[in-house]
């Protein structure tokens, strides 16, 4: 029998540790997740309760999530994606951070909601005032940005317009026998909601039309994409993929009524049409912390239909082409109803989702096995 000395022991274990598949847990990767999702407390509903409130893309916040960001980077990730990670770190640079009131975010009744787990909703009069001057910075951002071309489009602007007459409707009705800093956090709403009554939206909807926005949207594409290929190589590919497939439309009512039930889409509505076996645990609140990336690579390809082949297809090339080729809404409306036989409603609920969220269309069909370049 061959022996092994201590030194040649060791060495077998760290090759053997080397090549396995199985990354050993860190102790310390629940917690900074856990923080990451405390961060986004008021983006993304949070379900325990909090001591400490961070408000979106102040500098606290921005701070916060930097190093939260660069911890996970430096430890590894074990139960999440790296190129996830890798993506929301690159997305730092651009220009998100100037727009601190993202409008698909209920950031009013978030911090309602975790006023009331906390039942300090009648006393947190510091944490008022704190939101109050929140308000008030996100609508002089929004006033400085407006220099520098960077103004949003009619979409963001309608959805963020109704997202503030909500949460006005909403405090309102919380605050039964209002103070005056209940007061204060009202009337700061509806200052907000005047200076957008005025605002004037840019013409095009397409990101790339956004000062440095042509990199920032091949930052998503080529992460969605799970590869780097510029919009026309991914148009391209959309086309001779609709091509190959020999489908020119979809009859009405192929695609599922109960998804466009609601007035909004949700934000991962998508994953309903494919054969999914399971939710990627993710990242980003955006999407509810699900990986979409690794979901829709779970798919079962046998599975998925010609239909739903030309499906991803045309959803990646109304995606392309409203954010890279510059599409209005009306050409996009035309493409969405004739080629997926939807009325005008549903497909302005799906141009709505492109819009605010970039890229995101591309992911089902750049897992599609038919895509070449």
């Amino acid at each position: 029998m061959q022996k092994f000395t201590p030194v040649l022991l060791i060495l077998l274990l760290l090759i053997v540790t080397g090549c396995s598949d199985n990354k050993t847990p860190n102790p310390n990767e629940d917690n900074l997740i856990d923080q990451l999702q405390q961060n986004n407390a008021l983006l993304e509903k949070y379900g325990q309760q909090q001591d400490e409130i961070s408000y979106p893309f102040s500098q606290a916040y921005l701070t916060k999530r930097h190093e939260l960001y660069q911890q996970l980077k430096k430890q590894g990730v074990n139960n999440y994606s790296a190129d996830q990670l890798d993506y929301l770190i690159i997305e730092e640079r651009f220009a998100e951070r100037f727009f601190m009131w993202p409008p698909y975010a209920a950031v009013i009744s978030n911090w309602l909601t975790l006023r009331e787990r906390n039942a300090e909703l009648s006393v947190a009069e510091t944490e008022q005032v704190e939101l109050t001057q929140w308000i008030l910075l996100a609508q002089k951002t929004l006033m400085q940005r407006y220099d520098e071309k960077l103004i949003l489009d009619k979409i963001h602007l309608h959805r963020l317009q109704y997202e503030i007459k909500q949460s006005i409707s909403q405090l309102k009705r919380a605050f039964i026998n209002p103070t005056a800093v209940n007061v204060a956090l009202i009337q700061s709403l509806e200052g907000f909601a005047d200076y957008l009554s005025n605002y004037r939206a840019r013409n095009s909807l397409a990101l790339s039309q956004q000062p440095n926005g042509a990199s920032w949207y091949q930052a998503k594409l080529n992460y969605y994409g799970n590869t780097v290929k510029s919009p026309a190589q991914w148009f391209n590919a959309t086309t001779q993929t609709l091509s190959a497939l020999g489908i020119t439309a979809l009859p009405k009512g192929t695609l599922p009524a109960k998804i466009f039930h609601d007035d909004r889409l949700l934000n991962n509505w998508f994953l309903e049409l494919f054969p999914i076996t399971s939710r990627s645990k993710g990242l980003d609140w955006r999407h509810s912390y699900v990986d979409l990336v690794s979901t829709l690579s779970q798919s079962e390809q046998s599975k998925v239909t010609p239909q739903l082949h030309f499906v991803a297809a045309v959803l990646a090339q109304v995606d392309i082409g409203i954010h890279y080729q510059v599409w209005t809404q009306q050409h996009a409306r035309n493409v969405l109803q004739t080629q997926l036989g939807l009325d005008s409603i549903s497909a302005d609920k799906i141009i709505e989702y492109t819009v605010l969220y970039p890229g995101v269309l591309l992911s089902p069909f750049a897992l599609n096995s038919l895509v070449t370049f």
